[in-house]
């Protein structure tokens, strides 16, 4: 009796220590990664985490390596770009003395200052601005009121010429053939210099537009009904006096030429 309960005992003790052991044998083996792993035990591995951590980690280091061989070529074509827009020479050549003067520099430093000057604008240029814009209004005041004296009865608002209407060559219209369109015009330039205010001055050119082209039916018109039309349009200017300014710049040339001693240059062909 005594010998079986002893049996009995011993087969526990085996069969308890088999329990306590063996789940310590496996965490170590799992916790270790230099002993060997049964292909059981590898299997189950397999199927919780997938392919083992080696291979992953070869990968993500290819992965790096190729990574920094991009940062390091991107770098070196940055640095190169770098090094090519600041070229030490090019500073040399702007500020060699033996070629200032002879690239076009004053056309740069116009710009520079232009630019200045539109972020910057200095109260004294305002003022300057409003001066001019007061005067363009009065220039424009003055021009519709000589064209409208000029023309008479023949005033019409329409580009169509009225039965009544007489072709005028003297007056204002001696400077300009539509005195009152380039009065019109110099007075809203003017209001808008005079307002400093960009939108009117940017509404001004589809005005210009509008009254070029409605000059332009006019003329054909006057054409039709005056064939000496064609004639005055080419000696006077359509909305600005071009030709006249143009002739009297070559008279003060003229004029300076002669109280400097010097005979006038000969025209151009």
């Amino acid at each position: 009796m005594f010998a079986r309960i002893s049996l009995e005992s011993s087969a526990s003790l085996s069969k308890l220590s088999s329990h306590i052991v063996r789940p310590h044998i496996r965490t170590t083996r799992l916790s270790n990664n230099h002993r060997p792993v049964d292909s059981a035990l590898r299997l189950q591995l397999y199927k919780v985490h997938g392919p083992l951590p080696v291979r992953q980690r070869s990968a993500t280091k290819a992965h790096a390596s190729g990574t920094d061989e991009d940062t390091t070529a991107s770098a070196s074509s940055a640095s190169s770009d770098k090094a090519a827009v600041f070229d030490p020479n090019l500073y040399k050549e702007l500020i060699d003395p033996k070629v200032f003067g002879t690239r076009g520099e004053a056309w740069f430093f116009a710009q520079l200052g232009i630019v200045f000057l539109v972020f910057f604008p200095p109260t004294l240029l305002e003022t300057v601005t409003e001066a001019v814009g007061v005067v363009l209004i009065l220039t424009g005041l003055a021009t519709i009121a000589g064209g409208v004296q000029s023309i008479g009865s023949s005033i019409s608002p329409f580009p169509t010429p009225r039965p009544t209407h007489e072709l005028i060559t003297s007056g204002t219209y001696a400077y300009v053939r539509h005195p009152m369109y380039t009065g019109v015009l110099c007075c809203t330039v003017g209001f808008s210099l005079w307002m400093s205010d960009p939108t009117r001055l940017a509404l001004c050119v589809p005005l210009y537009y509008v009254l070029d082209k409605k000059a332009t039916l006019e003329e054909a018109a006057l054409l039709d009904l005056y064939p000496a039309y064609e004639a005055y349009s080419q000696l006077v200017g359509r909305l600005l006096p071009w030709p006249i300014l143009k002739k009297q710049l070559e008279n003060t040339l003229t004029s300076v030429y002669k109280l400097l001693n010097k005979s006038p240059p000969e025209p151009e062909n």
